[in-house]
């Protein structure tokens, strides 16, 4: 299930996507982002099969891939969709023949963008500009199939399906009575995309729902809950455009809170500048006091890339940090990323002592971090070589850390994190060589550690059955609860591509290592 909360009122013209999980859309923008981008490409009642597939591939900005069908991971987010491949063969075969609009106003969102043909063209037939669908499809077709599955309603799946049918596992809403959608907004066609989820840090039997848009909102844990109270709203401080990595990115609270009302916020005033804060709750009620910011981290990065994910308290009350390499995808390839490099807090994970303070430092480096006072290096580095860690949690047992780092090209991977330790990137792109064509691949340094797991981008790749792959890793948990006696011990995690849980339980021999 994607994090992305489902259209409350009904989609219309979009409407496969209703009871698809992890919908993108809302009912106030998707006439904006679809309809008036379709019926700007091609006119009602021109060719209804061509219209049929000109909005189904559009309809795809609702589908929980829209970020890779529209590039929003790219330089330049595309103003037409990729198309699956076979999708594409079908879209070629509909509307080769059909007069298509290359031009249009840009405030509709944007459309039809053939490869090679000159701005303001107007009216063009595909066949007349891509005589053969190979043509046309080798400039349309989206080469990552990971990126072609589950995303689509049942009716209008016409890729491989479901990854792993007959799953003994049945998911439920938890809040069946709960509307999201009408959380305050910036911008009314903002989408409320959920960024984490958890308990209330007083040990009262409630929930925290961080939204990416700047609001926290808080409702009881039960079933029947069909109310919510804003418990932070930040919306006035982050930069956020919808779809980007970009805004508010999680939130803890201090393993006092009941003392002394600090929750620790991780954000973005700026899309290549993050921020770690410090806000308290104010006094009369569950509400936090934005007045009371307290900055202890910032830091700018090359692009509006890769920002990593929620801070975390762990076992030990310091505050653990993920950070991602801040790179456009694009420059990967590059010497100077900074992950590998020790001087920067770049591709790392972090832990600080919020409760004390260095001279000159909202916070103090704890001094059994395993860089501390070590010359050249950032005290306050705990491990290193990530990419874009979105996820980690600690399992309270084994005061494991699992970390779900999103890949680049062709992998995706799953860490324990232990301190001082190398993970890889971009040496390394899970437990494989990451530059092309090389003849070794060495270990990056002699602190490497490889994953636990990877899995690939595409079905053609894997080694595992039933097949695991996708291409977003978004981390989960170790489940401790006594509901279901069988997953004591096992790591449910997701990727956000596909869908789909997945269980990575241990065996006697090698824990945590071989079956998913």
């Amino acid at each position: 299930m994607s994090s992305i909360v489902q259209p409350n009122p009904p989609l219309s013209y979009c409407a496969g996507y209703n009871d698809w999980p992890g919908a993108c859309c809302t009912a106030n923008n998707e006439a904006a982002y679809t309809k008036n981008v379709v019926d700007t490409v091609i006119a009602p009642g021109t060719n209804d099969v061509c219209y049929a597939h000109v909005k189904e591939s559009y309809c795809a900005f609702c589908s929980p891939l829209a970020g890779h069908k529209f590039d929003a991971e790219g330089g330049t987010q595309r103003f037409s969709p990729w198309l699956c491949p076979r999708f594409c063969g079908r879209f070629y075969d509909a509307c080769k023949d059909v007069a298509l609009n290359t031009d249009g106003p840009r405030s509709v969102g944007g459309v039809l963008r053939v490869p090679g043909l000159a701005p303001n063209a107007g009216m063009v037939k595909i066949g007349d500009l891509y005589p053969t669908k190979s043509q046309f499809c080798g400039n349309f077709s989206l080469l990552n199939v990971g990126g072609c599955h589950t995303d689509r309603p049942a009716e209008l799946l016409t890729e491989e399906g479901d990854q792993m049918p007959g799953v003994p596992y049945k998911v439920e809403l938890a809040y069946p009575r709960l509307n999201l959608t009408t959380i305050p907004k910036r911008n009314p066609l903002d989408r409320p995309h959920i960024v984490d989820m958890i308990p209330y840090g007083d040990g009262t039997d409630r929930i925290v729902v961080t939204f990416q848009t700047g609001i926290v909102v808080l409702f009881d844990n039960s079933p029947d809950v069909s109310t919510y109270t804003v418990f932070l709203d930040v919306k006035d401080k982050i930069a956020y455009d919808d779809p980007t990595e970009f805004g508010l990115l999680g939130l803890a609270f201090h393993p006092r809170y009941t003392e002394n009302g600090f929750i620790y916020v991780k954000y973005t005033p700026k899309p290549n500048i993050d921020v770690v804060s410090r806000f308290t709750k104010s006094a009369a009620d569950d509400v936090i006091d934005t007045a009371s910011e307290k900055i202890l981290l910032t830091w700018d990065k090359e692009d509006a890339m890769h920002h990593g994910g929620s801070p975390i308290f762990g076992p030990d009350n310091m505050l653990y940090i993920a950070m991602g390499d801040g790179v456009h995808f694009a420059k990967c390839y590059r010497p100077a990323n900074p992950a590998p490099l020790l001087d920067n807090i770049l591709g790392k994970m972090l832990r600080i002592d919020v409760d004390r303070e260095d001279p000159g430092k909202p916070y103090a480096v704890p001094p059994d971090n395993p860089f501390f006072g070590q010359g050249g290096a950032r005290g306050e580095i705990y491990a290193y070589g990530l990419r874009n860690p979105w996820k980690f949690t600690f399992d309270p047992p084994t005061k494991m850390i699992w970390l779900a780092d999103v890949g680049y090209a062709l992998w995706e991977e799953i860490n324990i994190i232990y301190p001082g330790r190398d993970y890889g990137w971009h040496g390394k792109e899970g437990t494989h060589c990451f530059y092309p064509k090389a003849e070794t691949c060495p270990l990056t340094s002699n602190r490497e550690t490889l994953p636990i797991l990877d899995y690939p981008h595409t079905k053609e790749q894997c080694k595992t059955t039933p097949c695991l792959y996708g291409r977003a890793v978004v981390g989960g948990y170790v489940y401790r609860g006594t509901r279901v006696p069988s997953l004591s011990g096992a790591y449910l995690f997701a990727d956000y591509d596909v869908g789909t849980f997945w269980i990575l339980t241990p065996d006697a021999s090698n824990p945590y290592r071989n079956t998913v």
